[in-house]
This record gives C-alpha cells, sequence and structure tokens, in this order.
C-alpha cells in the first residue's frame, strides 16, 4: 500500500495528477486553469509526459515556472539543481515523485503511485491512445530506472 505522498505547497503532486486521470493530454493541455494552464500547448500529443509532470508539480508548488520542461533529461537535470529534491532507490519513493526512465533510444517520466501485487504503479501522461498520443494513465512499467526525485522541501 501507499503511505502518504509527498507534498509541496500547493498540495500533494499526486492528487492532482490523479484529478486528471484519463484525460488525453491533447486536450488537458488547452484547459485554461491549473495543470492545463501550465502545460506547454506547443507539445506534441506523443510526447507531453515531463510536459505534464513539470505542470503537476508547478501546481503543487514543488517548482517554480522557469524550472517546468517538456524535456525528460531538461527536467530531471532541473530536479538535481534544486535543493528541494534529492535523488532516492525506487524503494523508497513516495506517490508524487518523479520517476524518469529510459525507454528505447529515449526518455519517459511519469510520477510514482505507490505497489500494486509488488510492482511499482506509476501515472503519467502515457502513449496508450491506438494513435499513439498520449493519455494520463495509472499503470506499471518495467523500463530501467534513471532516476527518482523526492521532494523535500
Amino acid at each position: 500500500g501507499a503511505g502518504p505522498g509527498t507534498r509541496g505547497p500547493g498540495g500533494s503532486p499526486f492528487d492532482i495528477a490523479m484529478s486528471h486521470m484519463g484525460k488525453n493530454a491533447g486536450s488537458l493541455k488547452y484547459e485554461t486553469s491549473g495543470v492545463g494552464a501550465d502545460m506547454e500547448d506547443w507539445v506534441p500529443n506523443n510526447v507531453n509526459c515531463a510536459n505534464f509532470v513539470s505542470a503537476c508539480l508547478e501546481q503543487a508548488g514543488q517548482i517554480k515556472d522557469s524550472q517546468h520542461s517538456a524535456s525528460v533529461m531538461t527536467l530531471q537535470a532541473n530536479l538535481d539543481r534544486d535543493p528541494n529534491f534529492k535523488r532516492v532507490d525506487l524503494k523508497d519513493a513516495k506517490p508524487g515523485d518523479v520517476v524518469s526512465m529510459k525507454v528505447g533510444s529515449g526518455q519517459h517520466v511519469v510520477m510514482f503511485a505507490g505497489w500494486k501485487d509488488g510492482k511499482a504503479q506509476f501515472i503519467g501522461s502515457n502513449n496508450i491512445n491506438s494513435d499513439g498520443s498520449q493519455r494520463i494513465s495509472l499503470t506499471s512499467m518495467n523500463y530501467p530506472i534513471m532516476s527518482v526525485h523526492q521532494y523535500q522541501g
């Protein structure tokens, strides 16, 4: 089971992400308030993973607008430089922690969402639509993990 997740001044990024479950990233990014307003509209609908995670962290007050990135590697570097975040092992992750993964020749970023039947669960903007575009979903994944960033602020 999942213990309480990390919280920022604006709340829990995990709860914020969960509130958008099932939405297509392509429509979410055009919403005029909350996460949608913080997402960059120009990002293609098949690569919104960092755009979505960044926006959830912003809404929770864990990162500033200047740290938002639509690039997994840039977001990872921004969190590495942020004294409010530290890298932890997956076994120590809390819901809302930022998990960057290696996927084929690219990268993917999601948030930790707890454990189920011994498998780590993740929430994020994932390529599960038949046209290859992304939708906010909860899933277990087996990709190599590059980093897990936990908010300590």
